[in-house]
């Protein structure tokens, strides 16, 4: 097999997402399957929905200057999280989040509010609506926060 093989990554409806190489592909979606087992307990394949990147002064002290993956995939169980890990977490509908980024910004992860509010998140909503569609269910799409979660 070529080294330089490309796939092109799509959603659940295959849309275009974007390219990349395939084995790429596949080793960053294995490394984020491993830390959500060992962040959250939980286990299930994962897609790649984008990539961003992001520069923030927290605090004053502290810079964030990184270029994050986000992972989507679907599981039927309840997180575990390590402590050391997960400061917080909850499942929350997309308006929920929307309104929590909105009203208490400190509540969330800098780089959610980043993400959110970027032009691949309406992609990833799609996607999230498109998973729950085909799994047959008529609740409204869930997005887990976490303050300390890495989904690189």
């Amino acid at each position: 097999m070529p080294t330089d093989e490309q796939v092109i990554l799509v959603d659940e409806r295959d849309r275009e997402l974007g390219v990349a190489g395939k084995l790429r592909a596949h080793r960053e979606a294995e490394a984020a399957r491993r830390r959500l087992r060992e962040e959250m307990s939980l286990d299930c394949e994962l897609r790649r929905a984008f990539e961003f990147v992001y520069r923030a002064e927290l605090d004053g002290a502290l810079v964030e200057h990184e270029y994050d993956h986000v992972f989507v995939g679907t599981h039927d169980a309840e997180p575990a999280p390590d402590p050391a890990e997960v400061e917080g977490w909850r499942w929350v509908s997309m308006g929920e989040l929307r309104r929590g980024l909105s009203e208490e910004p400190e509540s969330y992860s800098y780089w959610l509010k980043v993400a959110v509010e970027g032009e691949h998140w309406r992609r990833l909503e799609a996607l999230a609506v498109g998973l729950v569609s085909s799994l047959g269910k008529g609740e409204p799409a869930q997005v887990g926060e976490n303050e300390k979660l890495d989904l690189k």
